[in-house]
């Protein structure tokens, strides 16, 4: 409650409202038996301020709530935002994608919409009962007699519904998850799945999951049935005990004067039978919509976070200066790049080394690096080779800590990565992941997003990495568009974009590079080589290789089998070595490739 509250107390407007309307109803039926014996127009004067000022109040208690209980909504979300951006990795692998979009979408709409609503007709509803109630007892006090068991069945059905609705609310939060995801994965792999002709087991598992869906909402549905049947009986209860105790008092004793509110009290218990069902279903529906809260606060309380004291510092920042939103852009920028441009350090190569590192995903799993050490000199261009499970992509998010190691040390230009703060730190790297990430935007926003370069810069970058000539094509350029995904760009332009945004980043002397294993032309993956070369010699550049004959011009290869380093060394030392590790992968690639690998590294291929 106190999130719907925050801000203002919205209760006292709806109790106000409900006494101002209690109070025009009241005065016409004193007029009715007129009972203060004043002129017709005094009543009418009366009557029609008491209902302008009920007219007047109605929106204001309404816009008065909204604005409360809507800022606990943006409390909410923003919290859940921030706790799910700072998660780890280990939370995202661990995660399904459908729970997360559905506190995002399903349980944030929820308390977005259903809450508040629910909270403020549950508001008018009660002080509606009540004063329906008020009128009953001061017109008929012997009523009471026949409320007091009423009211003890009402309290009895209303427990047993709010408990069987919250849990098939819950159970209905439960089984959509899955169907969520079966969605978005099934649109993702749609090619792969109609490929390999699995289209109608995935719909029928697809229906199956929906059927769960569709049980728990007519479930939901019938309970609300059976509770209306039972409330309306109830309801019906109150209304004949109070029509024959008004008979049976008018007959006997009652004055003139109090037939008006024995009248009143009839008319408004009618309308209170309806708002009976809807009172108790209103708190069952806000028990269940009070779910969403629970999960989203779960959320916030219970996922491993990375650096939290730097996050919070940095969201304070953004508060702080939210009056002004080039101010509040400044901010943004730093947060993410780590400074304006003048406060970014020239591009340096570093070096990096490796000591006797271990790692593991999560306690209880055995090692997936034991005991990696390795050293990388300023300038240099290393390849990381292995089979599939070596550990190779390991290595990359290990250095960035994404995960964290479990024993030795990285060493990254002469500090060790748990001396740095995590954005010093990964500003220093600029990735080149193996699926290169486009956002949907333009060409510049997604090579400068904080417009750090001029547009002749950016122009420049694309030309180093072979990418002018096809920007160009773009209507707009580098203001052309970029659909979601880079869906418009091959994989591998994609990636060559990905190494014009790394030139264009300030201050980042190193470029952890995993090779898409996606289908590349031939054209391409020379061009991206080619850049890798040229374009980034004054950076340390590391490759996670898929394909031998990319790293065949690089100064240092590093072979991974089993989490360890099996050997490591030129290409031309290990390829000379027919007993190494790497010759092995070499022979792997058939006679043919083999022989042109052993001959770009200017060795002779055994007869």
């Amino acid at each position: 409650m106190r999130w719907c509250l925050r801000g203002g107390d919205c209760s006292d407007h709806f109790l106000l409202t409900e006494m101002i309307s209690l109070s025009s109803n009241a005065w016409l039926s004193m007029w009715s038996t007129q009972r203060f014996g004043l002129s017709p127009q005094t009543y009418l004067d009366v009557y029609i301020a008491l209902v302008l000022f009920g007219t007047v109040m109605v929106p204001l208690r309404f816009g008065v709530a909204y604005s409360a209980m809507r800022q606990g909504s943006r409390n909410l979300h923003r919290l859940i935002l921030r706790s799910v951006s700072i998660g780890t990795m280990q939370y995202f692998d661990t995660t399904p994608l459908g729970r997360i979009v559905n506190r995002f979408s399903r349980d944030v709409d929820c308390i977005d919409n259903q809450l508040q609503m629910t909270f403020l007709f549950l508001l008018r509803v009660l002080y509606s009962i009540f004063s329906s109630l008020a009128v009953a007892i001061d017109s008929q006090p012997y009523v009471i007699l026949a409320l007091l068991p009423t009211v003890v069945f009402y309290y009895e059905l209303m427990v047993l519904y709010n408990v069987t609705n919250r849990e098939i609310r819950r159970v209905g939060s439960i089984v959509k998850a899955p169907m969520i995801s079966l969605l978005g994965e099934a649109l993702v792999g749609s090619s792969t799945i109609k490929a390999y002709g699995c289209v109608a087991s995935i719909m029928k598992e697809s229906l199956r999951r929906i059927d769960r869906v569709c049980a728990s909402s007519f479930l939901e549905n019938a309970t609300n049935r059976w509770l209306g049947v039972r409330v309306d009986f109830l309801g019906n209860v109150i209304v004949i005990t109070i029509a024959l105790l008004g008979v049976i008092g008018t007959m006997m004793s009652f004055s003139t004067h109090d037939i008006g509110l024995v009248s009143l009290s009839l008319t408004m218990a009618l309308a209170s039978t309806s708002q009976l069902n809807w009172l108790v279903r209103m708190i069952g529906t806000m028990g269940a919509d009070m779910n969403s809260v629970e999960r989203i606060l779960h959320y916030t309380h219970n996922i491993d976070h990375e650096e939290v004291p730097e996050m919070d510092r940095l969201v304070d920042e953004l508060r702080e200066n939210t009056e002004s939103s080039d101010v509040t852009a400044t901010v943004l920028v730093e947060g993410v790049s780590g400074g304006s441009e003048g406060q970014h350090p020239e591009t340096t190569a570093g070096w990096l080394e490796f000591r006797e590192v271990e790692m593991r995903y999560r306690a209880g799993l055995p090692l997936v690096l034991d005991r990696v050490s390795f050293r990388i000199e300023p300038r240099q261009k290393v390849g990381v080779v292995g089979r599939t499970g070596s550990g190779k992509s390991t290595l990359l998010l290990t250095l960035m800590r994404m995960v964290d190691i479990c024993g030795g040390d990285i060493i990254v230009s002469g500090r060790p990565i748990c001396a740095y703060g995590l954005r010093e730190l990964r500003q220093q790297f600029s990735m080149i992941p193996q699926d290169p990430v486009l956002f949907d935007g333009t060409v510049r926003s997604n090579l400068d997003p904080f417009l750090d370069s001029t547009p002749a810069e950016v122009w420049r970058a694309l030309e180093l990495v072979g990418m002018r000539e096809r920007v160009e094509l773009e209507s707009g350029g580098i203001d052309g568009r970029v659909q979601e995904g880079g869906s418009n760009y091959s994989v591998g332009q994609r990636q060559l974009l990905c190494l014009a945004r790394a030139l264009l980043r300030r201050g980042s002397g190193f470029i952890p590079m995993d090779e898409a294993t996606a289908s590349i032309d031939h054209a391409l993956d020379q061009q991206i080589q080619h850049t890798v070369m040229t374009a980034f010699n004054s950076h340390t550049v590391i490759t996670i290789a898929h394909r031998l004959h990319t790293v065949a011009a690089y100064d240092k290869i590093i072979v991974m089998d089993h989490g360890v380093v099996a050997e490591s060394g030129s290409p031309r030392e290990l390829v000379s070595d027919p007993s190494s590790r790497f010759s092995e992968l070499v022979a792997a690639l058939g006679k043919q490739e083999a022989a042109k690998f052993m001959a770009s590294v200017g060795v002779a291929a055994a007869s």
